[in-house]
């Protein structure tokens, strides 16, 4: 790998244009619906364009497993990692793979330089990008 692919901007690489949120109030079963049928690793929970959390297949392999029958109606928010930490689409993607590998998670919110969502970077993502790169 070369050290300059992992300085260069996170905006190069090619996020999904399709970012899927949802509200805090939906339910389990909707959000994982949605994340069966889009074949996505990850859901962002967003309130009024605020990044509230994040659900992914850890927080549900974690937090709902095993439990769907007492689960599936609850509202997402009770399930989601709050607050998730975000990288900016202007940084390097090296800051992407620190905070990934810090934080010990696959996915990562991308917001632009006002706050505002602009995808979920993946860990295969990264993977995709550098393999290529090379």
């Amino acid at each position: 790998m070369k050290l300059a692919t992992v300085t260069r901007k996170i905006e190069s690489l090619q996020l999904n244009e399709k970012v899927y949120q949802c509200d805090p109030s939906t339910p389990i079963h909707d959000a994982i619906e949605v994340m069966k049928k889009q074949n996505i690793g990850s859901i962002v929970v967003t309130e009024r364009a605020s990044i509230l959390g994040i659900f992914t297949e850890r927080d549900y392999v974690q937090k709902i497993a095993g439990r769907e029958s007492e689960r599936w109606s609850e509202a997402i928010s009770n399930h989601m990692t709050e607050n998730p930490i975000c990288v900016k689409q202007e940084e390097p993607i090296a800051t992407a793979i620190l905070q990934m590998r810090l934080g010990q998670f696959r996915h990562i919110v991308v917001t632009d330089e006002a706050n505002q969502l602009v995808g979920v970077l993946s860990v295969k993502d990264i993977l995709d990008f550098l393999v290529d790169e090379d």
